[in-house]
């Protein structure tokens, strides 16, 4: 979800990258079949490029290839992470001046969007290498957002109830470029405080909390994260960084292998229908008696920036407040003075944000039989020949559009 990315991210155990066999001269990413991508013409001759894809499992790397689409590529360049794609990260190398502007441009207007981003992008130093990680929020992350955002928010609003000069009001995923011109980043949690004249006339309006929610980032990105957003935003005195693991990953294909006859032969109506848990296999969490989601742990570590201003780092010990296989705790009790989000003025009423461990962990264990849900949908969607069918059709009619037949 929001989060920093490096070409070589820190951490990561999926990485995707281009096959270096191609020529570099005319290199593009779409199938011979396919000259058109987007608004824009491909040179004629473009190539279909072949991807490696490297995931560390429990036995050790496991590789197989695949390859980008046109529809794909038409995602990406519109500022989507492709919707079909099996991985996290798409990694393209060698792009030429045009193609890192196409793709630029598209993640740039993306930002003035009001739908959640679906992927984060970041260029390297030498602009010719993008990074691109699949960043749409699932039910893990959205199960605490409501919870932390209206503790915080709650707290901060009540601190200044009499005060009609400021204003607090909370985001969720919401499109904020940071600082760095070769990151595309969007927080997962952001109060912004805003102050008005007598007039109404808007005074300032900026970021005084951040929480940064991780489930397929390494820890180490989601610090940079972390320390990107108050360099980018002074005024954040406090932020939590959330992290979820999960044990093991999962994968679409094996889980269709193993789907009953009776979902097989009505994946519409499975994928319509209202889940229902199974059952719980050691550390798995089943749907029709396949394994969809793995054990999850979830920790919190609380960020701060030091009283000059000048330095930020952890504040305190990692809490584990979240394991779905082995009872944790006991959990410490954890409150803020607002003092520590903002600062008081003398119409200031102050007051306390606390955790709530209880709701966070009934939160998430709806948010882990949410998850089971949509992976069902998920692998059905991506490997059903009912779907398949569907999919191959929509892009034979948008090609033909593109091609002006």
């Amino acid at each position: 979800m929001g989060s920093y990315l490096s070409v070589k991210p820190p951490g990561l155990t999926h990485t995707v990258r281009f096959s270096a066999s191609l020529p570099r001269v005319h290199r593009k990413f779409l199938s011979p079949s396919s000259s058109t991508c987007g608004s824009r013409a491909l040179p004629y001759a473009a190539h279909r490029y072949n991807v490696t894809t490297k995931a560390a499992g429990d036995d050790g790397d496991v590789s197989q290839a695949s390859a980008l689409s046109a529809s794909q590529m038409k995602e990406i360049f519109s500022g989507r992470f492709p919707s079909n794609y099996e991985g996290d990260v798409i990694v393209l190398n060698g792009l030429s001046s045009r193609e890192y502007h196409r793709i630029v441009d598209g993640f740039w207007a993306s930002l003035k969007r009001d739908e959640k981003p679906s992927g984060h992008l970041v260029l390297s130093a030498n602009f010719t290498t993008a990074s691109i990680l699949r960043a749409l929020p699932g039910p893990i992350h959205e199960a605490l957002n409501v919870s932390i955002g209206n503790s915080v928010l709650g707290a901060l609003k009540n601190a200044v109830k009499d005060d009609t000069s400021e204003l607090f009001d909370l985001r969720t995923n919401s499109r904020v470029p940071s600082a760095s011109k070769t990151v595309m980043k969007v927080p997962d949690i952001l109060i912004n405080h805003s102050t008005f004249s007598k007039d109404y006339e808007t005074l300032s309006d900026q970021p005084v909390f951040i929480c940064e929610v991780g489930f397929r980032e390494a820890g180490p990105q989601l610090e940079e994260s972390i320390e990107g957003w108050f360099k980018a935003y002074p005024q954040v005195k406090t932020a939590f960084l959330i992290k979820f693991d999960e044990k093991p990953r999962f994968y679409t294909k094996p889980a269709f292998a193993q789907l009953p006859e009776y979902v097989l032969s009505e994946p519409g109506k499975y994928c319509e229908s209202a889940y229902k848990i199974s059952g719980e296999s050691g550390q798995f969490l089943q749907l029709h008696g396949v394994n969809f989601v793995g054990r999850v742990t979830g920790y919190l570590e609380v960020w701060k920036r030091d009283p000059d201003g000048k330095k930020v780092a952890r504040s305190g010990e990692r809490i584990l407040f979240y394991d779905s296989y082995e009872k944790v705790g006991p959990l410490p009790k954890l409150e803020f003075d607002v003092s520590e989000f903002i600062e008081l003025s003398d119409k200031s009423r102050g007051g306390k944000v606390e955790i709530n461990w209880e709701e966070w962990h009934r939160l998430v264990v709806l948010g882990r039989g949410r998850l089971a849900k949509l992976r069902l949908v998920e692998t059905l969607k991506k490997h059903h020949p009912h779907f398949k069918k569907a999919e191959k059709k929509g892009d034979s009619l948008s090609q033909s559009k593109e091609e002006g037949g």
